[in-house]
């Protein structure tokens, strides 16, 4: 038996036999071995016997898989899964199901890490919680079955992707960096670049986030994955709002939307539209932003949470307080566990709610963003200060106005 089998084998038996609420005298017993030989087996300090380990499994009703063709069907299975998602194929969520249904499988195999990384990926990309798991994992399972290089780099990625839905941008891009280290592997080296060119452009950090993405660009073209490839575009296009670069960005916003592989794409359609609408905001070109969010005229529902404050940011300032309110109240139906959406959403309603008290404004503004700032993007950040500058302003508060507008040209 491999040494890696009978690691894995001794903390299963272990396990199970806790879960069931034996002891060990009384499962040695049933197996009629020695209490002292059922503990070197579960301290992996033998596991050579595998007519033993048989019985043992046996008795606790542990099917274990050696079979290798069945194996090899199972590993089939969560590649095909996690090809899935990384080429944002339609029959991703199949897949998961179709993975998740054998569960127990996967449990009773050397293949449960991979199952565990894979759907540890999964449930970070869908925003549920993996604390759980990744406490499984980093405190049991690769201790037992120590993962290869290219399953931690995902694990590692994804686990950045985690901290950085949490807000915690440094910690995340510390995690990256940590994975790109592991080497060029097919199929996770790209998402990695991609996932950390995001966050870099969260934290301002432009320059490097622009390098990330165009790092994966070019690998997702040499993997022939065309989904990923035009979303790494539309961030390259936001990086270029984020510097004030208006037309460059416009101009891939525009091939993206004249492209037919967008257009059949409501996910990636809806990206870039609810990007070009922000890059008009930038401009203050409201009316032409609500144009690209509704050129069919308006509707009840958006797909992204943001997408209702593009909305309702665009009719504020077009002093629509109306609908912008309307368009508040939706948004903050959808957005319960966008914690940055939400913030300034409700921003939007005090702004609007106490728009005849200029003084109330500020002292709002004020400590909404002392007690919120730690948790902000940078881009968010940059939203909150240029807010201060100008109510800072209009309550006549030069010096505090001079504080914030110093905070924004020095990248906060």
């Amino acid at each position: 038996m491999k040494k890696h089998y009978g690691k894995y084998l001794s903390y299963i038996i272990k396990s199970e036999r806790k879960k069931q609420e034996l002891s060990q005298d009384q499962l040695s017993a049933l197996c009629n071995i020695s209490k002292s030989y059922l503990s070197k087996i579960e301290n992996a300090d033998d596991f050579s016997n595998e007519y033993i380990i048989e019985i043992l499994l046996n008795k606790l009703g542990i099917h274990f898989i050696y079979d290798m063709d069945e194996l090899s069907e199972l590993d089939r299975l969560l590649d095909e899964f996690y090809y899935s998602q990384v080429y944002y194929n339609d029959n991703a969520n199949d897949n998961y199901l179709k993975v998740l249904s054998y569960k127990n499988d996967y449990i009773n195999s050397i293949l449960i890490t991979k199952f565990l990384v894979y759907t540890y990926a999964w449930l970070v990309t869908h925003n549920q919680s993996v604390d759980d798991i990744e406490s499984k994992l980093e405190n049991e399972l690769f201790n037992y079955l120590p993962p290869s290089n290219e399953l931690m780099q995902i694990y590692l990625d994804y686990k950045g992707v985690h901290q950085k839905n949490n807000s915690n941008f440094e910690e995340a891009i510390c995690l990256f960096k940590k994975a790109l280290k592991l080497g060029a592997n097919k199929n996770s080296y790209a998402m990695i670049c991609y996932h950390l060119a995001t966050t870099l452009m969260m934290s301002s950090n432009y320059l490097e986030a622009l390098h990330y993405n165009e790092t994966a660009l070019e690998y997702f073209i040499k993997e022939f994955n065309y989904k990923r490839q035009l979303f790494a575009q539309v961030y390259i296009a936001v990086i270029y709002s984020y510097c004030a670069l208006y037309d460059k960005a416009e101009d891939i916003y525009q091939n993206l939307l004249l492209n037919p592989h967008c257009s059949n794409d409501a996910l990636l359609w809806n990206t870039i539209r609810s990007n070009s609408a922000w890059n008009m905001c930038l401009q203050h070109k409201y009316n032409e932003a609500l144009n690209i969010l509704f050129p069919d005229g308006e509707k009840n529902e958006l797909l992204f949470a943001e997408e209702y404050f593009n909305v309702a940011w665009c009719y504020y300032r077009l002093n629509q307080y109306a609908p912008a309110l309307k368009w508040i109240d939706r948004g903050l139906k959808v957005s319960f566990d966008v914690y940055q959406t939400k913030v300034k959403l409700k921003t939007i309603q005090a702004l609007i709610q106490n728009k005849d008290d200029i003084q109330a404004i500020y002292h709002y503004l004020i400590k909404e963003y002392h007690e919120i700032k730690d948790n902000l993007s940078q881009e968010n950040k940059r939203f909150y200060l240029e807010l201060l500058v100008e109510f800072c302003e209009k309550a006549y508060k030069y010096k505090e106005a001079l504080h914030y507008y110093r905070l924004l040209v020095n990248k906060y």
